[in-house]
């Protein structure tokens, strides 16, 4: 029935294709498991996120012989980029030669379990470090160098930091409109 304007028909895919990190429909049962392997590894690996997965009345009225195999890769679908060596030592010098550094981390650092790494390399760098909303407890408040949340519903401190600093270390975050603000006025500098 599908595209003949059926009881109920949408195009579920199509309207859910820009909030989901992927979608499929399945039109014949026996590719239920695969399909089902394949999405909950995309939703979970790299940063998670929602997937969809349409199944057609015709696959769903099907019988097979169901068989489930984790899925740990999909060819086209790289959740951990390669590492640019080269990116990584540009970085390091500028950090190693400001004067005024700050670090902002988010959630990033949450889903990955990295809340020891940040600390270490916090406290090594002696970075005054911030955090968004959906950052927090990553690091304890009490911490000497957590100067508090920015954004719009952070704290004045660590938001003037941001426009004073001279280079400023995202990690686990995504600059979201709730943390800039106006782009025009965001860390200008």
């Amino acid at each position: 029935l599908l595209g003949s304007d059926a009881f109920q028909e949408t195009d579920i895919v199509g309207i859910s294709t820009p909030v989901t990190k992927w979608n499929h429909q399945i039109t014949k049962a026996e590719d239920i498991p695969e399909v089902i392997a394949k999405a909950f590894y995309i939703a979970k690996s790299g940063r998670p996120g929602p997937v969809l997965i349409d199944i057609t009345k015709d696959a769903q009225l099907q019988e097979f012989d169901f068989k489930y195999e984790k899925c740990s890769s999909v060819r086209s679908y790289k959740p951990v980029p390669k590492t640019n060596i080269e990116s990584v030592r540009a970085a390091a010098h500028l950090i190693n030669n400001a004067k005024k550094p700050l670090i902002v981390w988010g959630q990033g650092v949450i889903l990955g379990e990295a809340e020891n790494e940040l600390k270490a390399v916090i406290e090594k760098a002696g970075i005054p470090s911030a955090w968004t909303i959906l950052g927090a407890s990553a690091i304890p408040t009490s911490h000497p160098l957590n100067v508090g949340m920015v954004g719009m519903h952070g704290n004045y401190a660590p938001n003037k930091l941001t426009n004073e600093c001279d280079v400023l270390i995202a990690i686990g975050m995504r600059f979201d409109d709730r943390v800039t603000g106006n782009l025009a006025t965001y860390a200008k500098q």
